[in-house]
């Protein structure tokens, strides 16, 4: 059987160049190979150091677009060896969580079985990147996180411990055996200690949701872990390890939680971002605290929910005080982004246009309803409250009915092309009415990210003018008096 493969060579070539004694010598880094399946395609070369999440960085070495044959080719002036990601077009890695440390006169092809997706590495780079497809294969392919959780804390905390000393057994092993740079030995030792208290963490959040069906945290005092008090969040080094930045995540969450479990949830809802962002400015620092901040920018979709009032306010003035406190640009960049994105959909902006298609394939755009009061109700056949809240959904569309200035626009966010037709057939069976279209791969589809949707369902509330007037509305049992106050408004306008 004829195998498609896809060939990467990395291969950095030393280049003399005149320079001062003692000092470095600047190095040509090329990187270089085939990938067919990304033909005509952009790929971005990023420093690790550059990057501030899964997804967005500050900058890039180098871009190419994949020639028709598959080829492409980095080339950037280097004088040391760095950790590096190559990129795709959407900021994701190309691939997953693989860093390439790499520094003058190292060399490394990989060959990706298209079949299999099987990888063989060669050059003289080699044996210290296999480490990291072995380590996957043999700690992250297989795990089932949702199995482990529901055990006892008992039983749990032994398998943290023992899963992290024989990841400890396996670095040193293969560090030995394939002469580890010490900076890249260091890094991934660090990465197993951030990957146990993340799963440490997750326990704490997650075993009473699937052990019991339940929502409730267990507070860290309650559960003490020997690990976490050795546990060195504020080393220097690697501070663009991304486990580090959940790991900031799931600190800085306990620490909520043992001031917020004695509220009723009305208080917990409205505070929560108040209180999030004390903790950050109170626990951390330096350039943990600026992760802690990056981090919560991450959940303003929650934070407007539980406080549309004051969440505008308070998310300026962090904004400014993470401005005065901030050692640099790579992690406020990104909070000052997502400050900006939801300004564009705090009331009174001008609703985003969106056109996405129907069930039929026919174009639907939201400027078709110009003039008219829509109730915007972005969800997925895959969210269980969403389709929890179809009935509901149809007695108020029954209500509305004959009433033409109400639009009712369902925005169902699915992922491939068999969720789509599950949603055509769903809507079919439920006599779901209303205005039905799709996004297809769910909240990433360009033509709403804008809305800036992080759950299901979502609602907005849009007047007839064509703006913002509610960017978490009501869901359909409690929006009547809104559209009520909307629908009383336009008749007034009609008036005059």
């Amino acid at each position: 059987m004829k195998h498609a493969s896809i060939a990467l060579t990395l291969f950095l070539a030393a280049t003399l160049f005149s320079c001062a004694p003692n000092k470095p010598q600047p190095t040509s880094m090329v990187l270089e190979g085939t990938l067919p399946k990304w033909s005509g395609k952009t790929l971005y070369l990023a420093k690790s150091s550059d990057v501030q999440d899964y997804r967005y960085y500050v900058q890039a070495v180098d871009s190419v677009v994949v020639d028709s044959t598959g080829q492409f080719q980095f080339s950037a002036a280097v004088t040391e060896a760095d950790f590096y990601q190559i990129k795709r077009v959407s900021g994701y890695d190309l691939f997953s969580g693989k860093l390439f440390y790499l520094g003058p006169d190292d060399t490394l092809q990989l060959q990706v079985s298209e079949e299999t997706s099987a990888v063989a590495l060669t050059g003289n780079a080699s044996a210290i990147h296999q480490f990291q497809w072995d380590f996957h294969d043999q700690f992250l392919k297989d795990r089932k996180e949702r199995e482990e959780v529901v055990q006892e804390a008992p039983d749990y905390l032994n398998m943290l411990d023992t899963r992290k000393s024989e990841q400890l057994q396996f670095i040193e092993a293969y560090a030995a055996k394939a002469s580890f740079p010490d900076a890249y030995k260091h890094y991934f030792l660090a990465d197993i200690n951030y990957r146990c208290a993340n799963d440490y963490f997750y326990y704490l959040k997650y075993h009473h949701l699937f052990a019991n069906q339940d929502w409730k945290y267990i507070p860290s005092d309650s559960l003490p872990y020997a690990f976490m008090e050795l546990f060195n969040i504020n080393d220097p080094a690697f501070t663009f390890n991304l486990n580090r930045h959940t790991t900031i995540k799931g600190l800085l969450e306990d620490a909520y939680q043992a001031i917020a479990t004695s509220r009723p949830d009305s208080a917990r809802w409205v505070l929560e971002f108040t209180d999030k962002l004390e903790i950050a400015e109170n626990n951390f620092t330096g350039v943990n605290q600026e992760i802690a901040l990056k981090n919560l920018s991450r959940e303003f979709g929650m934070f407007l929910l539980g406080d549309k009032e004051n969440f505008y306010d308070n998310a300026a003035a962090a904004k400014e005080r993470f401005a005065a406190s901030k050692s640099s640009d790579l992690y406020y960049a990104l909070y000052a982004k997502s400050y900006e994105d939801f300004l564009k959909i705090a009331p009174g902006q001008p609703a985003p246009v969106f056109t996405l298609p129907d069930s039929t394939g026919q174009l639907i755009s939201l400027a078709d309803f110009k003039g008219k009061i829509v109730y915007l109700d972005f969800w997925g056949t895959w969210c269980g409250p969403c389709v929890a809240e179809i009935p509901t959904s149809k007695d108020l569309q029954e209500k509305y009915k004959d009433n033409d200035n109400v639009v009712f626009l369902f925005i169902a966010m699915e992922s491939k092309e068999k969720n789509i037709a599950e949603w055509k057939a769903l809507v079919q069976e439920k006599e779901f009415p209303g205005v039905h279209v799709v996004a297809k791969n769910q909240m990433r589809n360009k033509e709403i990210a804008d809305y800036q949707i992080s759950f299901a369902p979502t609602h907005f509330l849009i007047n007839h003018r064509g703006e913002i007037v509610d960017p978490r509305a009501p869901r359909s049992k409690d929006i009547q008096p809104l559209l009520e106050e909307l629908l009383a408004a336009l008749a007034a306008e009609q008036v005059h």
